[in-house]
């Protein structure tokens, strides 16, 4: 799936810059690859334990 950042805020209902500190914070964690226009998750099932509150 492609979208911009500006399509995944308003998926969250969240801010732009909301998501860009997101990403940027699941980059240094090592979850995710950021790169020209892609996101790569690294460790999904990670995240979705977090979400869920696991």
């Amino acid at each position: 799936m492609q979208c911009s950042h500006e399509e995944l805020a308003a998926m969250c209902n969240l801010s732009r810059q909301t998501i860009a500190d997101v990403l940027g914070r699941l980059e240094r964690k090592g979850e995710a690859e950021l790169g020209y226009r892609s996101i790569r998750l690294l460790n999904p099932e990670s995240l979705r334990r977090a979400v869920d509150g696991e």
